[in-house]
């Protein structure tokens, strides 16, 4: 009895984790952010989520061949700060309400033209949990573009322990060119075990065709637009900018971390001095277990537990 029950246990879990994706275009009616599938939000600062075209937004992608974040396109998820607050930045976070384990995200984010002094940091986020901005655990991936240097951007992976500003550690890639008007950046992100994982292209029109290239995030040989950290290895605070050579061991394990292993899935801006980040065509490629499923795994589980407890007798 406890072999047969251990195998219909396994079958269940397999096609609730390896079945379906969801998508979000942002495409509702009206402009409420909290109507997407990433309705639970987060903000600090003044920072606001909204869903809206972004025809006569200054300095948004505006390509004559129409990119995923687009002027003129469809609705995008907006992120932009209120510019009557005077505070040196902004952050929100825009999370499902369903728990998911082992997922990927899929996103393509557009990011605003800034003017200095700013930065704007538009990124995905897996296993998240908390209940305020202040309590957050989870790990990110983002790209940031700073006023330092607009034709160039990093992709940094973050991993959030209790909250913006309190238990925070990451690492950044070498930089890469950009040109934020004419192009968008789909990236991807999976964590597995406690192992991120990240892959990044440039999107762009060629002669009226919408292309994506591989963004080469290391210093070795050939283009690698996938990099790969473990969790309990991340860089804190490796210098004043944030960016740091990835081939400088310059890592400070936790001996007290804890892997997340699963959580909500989220999107990630920061935006400053007026600059903005934009998201749409959102992949989520798993589906979550629904809390009666929960339940019943439970009672399954302990099922199995007396079973085997009473073969034993």
């Amino acid at each position: 009895m406890y072999i047969k029950i251990s195998l219909s246990l396994t079958l269940i879990l397999v096609s609730v984790e390896a079945s379906g994706a969801v998508i979000e275009s942002f495409e509702q009616s009206g402009g409420d952010a909290s109507l997407s599938s990433f309705s639970t939000i987060y903000t600090s600062g003044g920072g606001t989520f909204l869903r809206e075209t972004l025809n006569g937004i200054p300095g948004a992608p505006n390509s004559v061949t129409s990119l995923p974040v687009n002027t003129g396109g469809d609705k995008e998820l907006r992120y932009l700060e209120n510019l009557n607050i005077n505070i040196a930045a902004t952050a929100g976070y825009a999370l499902t309400n369903n728990t998911y384990s082992n997922a990927t995200i899929d996103a393509y984010i557009g990011i605003n033209g800034i003017v200095g002094p700013a930065y704007a940091k538009g990124g995905v986020m897996l296993n998240v949990s908390g209940s305020s901005i202040s309590t957050l655990n989870g790990y990110q991936a983002n790209i940031t573009v700073r006023s330092s240097d607009t034709s160039q951007a990093t992709l940094g992976f973050t991993r959030y322990e209790s909250g913006i500003g309190t238990g925070i550690s990451y690492r950044t890639f070498q930089p890469f060119d950009v040109d934020i008007e004419n192009e968008n950046y789909r990236l991807s992100f999976d964590v597995d075990g406690g192992v991120l994982t990240a892959s990044l292209w440039r999107v762009l029109a060629v002669n009226g065709s919408l292309i994506e290239q591989e963004i080469d995030l290391q210093t070795t040989n050939g283009i690698q637009n996938t990099v790969s950290v473990t969790d309990s290895s991340f860089i804190i605070n490796p210098d004043s900018s944030g960016r740091h050579d990835p081939n400088n061991p310059y890592f400070i394990p936790d001996p007290d971390y804890e892997i997340f292993s699963s959580g909500k899935i989220g999107l990630s801006a920061f935006a400053r001095n007026g600059s903005e980040v934009y998201f749409d065509d959102i992949t989520i490629a798993a589906v979550p277990i629904p809390a009666s499923f929960l339940l019943f795994l439970s009672g399954l589980i302990g099922l199995v537990a007396s079973s085997r407890n009473a073969s034993n007798k």
